[in-house]
């Protein structure tokens, strides 16, 4: 009787959130065929779209999901987007399927954070070149105040804070606790992050009252622009003082 049982038992029939974990696009394209689930559709606090770029799946998932009509603005638990997920993990093939469908590219989390802020604070260059191109506030801040600018100087990704400095980004507005960019390199001693925020004239006044946390290298760094400011200054006070007379 078990045995015979077992035999007649139908094998259980995938759902959604199965083949959504485990990239089944075949399978999912069939089950949005039939009708068998709403591409909207909830489950433990996720959407399809969610939990396909909440678990890397290719880029072909995330088309197929979108093109039948998946919100592209849904929320997990705590406020993350599906674009504010393919940029936090780097997806650029997804990231760049989802702007084509409005998804809303200064949608925050609800701590503030932002899909700009979330994929410079990992070092996802070209994520972050995306977002900027499709129009991504740059000087967004998170619930702390922290800027892509600053996240990507706290965490040592040189060329994403290069990339954001040439779109303008604004290299003195200071997180809650009152710490620049530049301070937040030179305290986690991040010496080519603080060369390409010196380049850009970043105030070192503010990053002087670190010096004792930061390694020699940027120590001096700091004091070569703290010195060619006062040069600046003294010069421009001489000159000043000629005009007067």
């Amino acid at each position: 009787m078990g045995k015979k049982g077992r035999r007649d038992a139908k094998p259980r029939k995938a759902n959604w959130f199965v083949c959504c974990t485990n990239g089944r696009v075949k399978e999912l394209r069939k089950m949005l065929d039939d009708g068998s689930f709403d591409v909207n559709d909830v489950e433990k606090g996720l959407t399809p779209l969610l939990l396909a770029c909440d678990t890397g799946l290719p880029a072909d998932t995330v088309r197929l999901l979108v093109e039948r009509g998946a919100g592209v603005n849904a929320e997990t638990l705590d406020g993350a987007s599906p674009l504010f997920l393919v940029s936090q993990d780097g997806l650029l093939d997804c990231a760049r399927i989802l702007p084509g469908h409005r998804a809303d590219g200064n949608k925050p989390r609800r701590d503030g954070a932002r899909p700009l802020s979330v994929a410079a604070e990992f070092g996802h260059l070209e994520v972050v070149r995306l977002l900027l191109e499709r129009g991504a506030g740059i000087n967004n801040t998170s619930a702390n105040g922290a800027t892509a600018l600053l996240l990507a100087s706290e965490n040592g990704h040189a060329a994403v804070a290069r990339l954001l400095l040439e779109h303008n980004a604004d290299k003195e507005l200071a997180a809650a606790d009152g710490a620049t960019p530049l301070v937040m390199a030179c305290s986690r001693h991040h010496e080519d992050v603080v060369r390409v925020l010196l380049e850009r004239n970043a105030n070192t006044e503010h990053a002087a009252n670190y010096l004792h946390q930061c390694s020699e290298p940027i120590k001096e760094l700091v004091r070569e622009s703290l010195l060619k400011d006062d040069v600046m200054n003294a010069a421009a006070e001489a000159k000043a003082s000629a005009l007067m007379r």
